[in-house]
């Protein structure tokens, strides 16, 4: 568990996941802000300070996610972001993207806690 209140942002069109997400994430001392959309994940990121973590998932409709990832990184250069799918072809779509971070949908609890704890600790060390 954290020590400090670390901000995630969720970017997920699924409501079960991102609820879980949530659930999870808020139990082990993470702030938590939640966008349904890309559209919603930008304003949340222009008006609020940059997340500690983003947890995106790849295949949502809107905004297509190369194009998201690069206005991100325009706002916030140094953002640690985590890419997120069943697609078998994650971890291709994460490199392609220089996203370091992938986690495969179904995920287990532990394993999306640890590498959220893994990102923010690398991020602030």
């Amino acid at each position: 568990m954290v020590s400090t209140k670390r901000t995630v942002l969720v970017v997920e069109d699924d409501i079960d996941t991102s609820d879980v997400i949530l659930m999870i994430l808020s139990l082990h001392g993470y702030a938590m802000r939640v966008a349904n959309n890309r559209a919603l994940a930008l304003n949340l990121l222009r008006e609020h300070e940059e997340p500690d973590v983003m947890v995106v998932d790849w295949h949502m409709a809107g905004t297509i996610l190369d194009i998201f990832v690069a206005e991100v990184r325009r706002l916030y250069p140094a953002i640690t972001i985590v890419l997120i799918s069943a697609d078998p072809d994650l971890k291709e779509k994460a490199a392609e993207l220089e996203i370091p971070h992938c986690l495969q949908k179904p995920f287990e609890v532990e394993g999306l806690v640890r590498l959220i704890d893994t990102v923010v600790q690398q991020k602030y060390t």
